[in-house]
């Protein structure tokens, strides 16, 4: 299994996209955190399956969509 170092930079804007995505609607940061750490672990598992920007650096787009109730 690959392993994965985030940058500092790269961890606090995670965590201010997910304060940015709950001031949007309740609840989304959270899912938006559970969708980058389950997509995490698929290119850990699969890294051949995603494009290389870099040596050793993987990228992988990901889709959040609101929720509406």
């Amino acid at each position: 299994m690959l392993k994965v170092e985030i940058h500092e930079f790269a961890s606090n804007e995670f965590n201010e996209a997910i304060e940015w995505y709950d001031a949007q609607s309740k609840g989304l940061g959270n899912r938006f955190k559970k969708a980058v750490i389950r997509q995490i672990g698929s290119v850990r598992k699969n890294p051949n399956w995603y494009p290389k920007e870099e040596e050793d650096i993987y990228n992988h787009y990901l889709r959040i969509e609101k929720v509406t109730e």
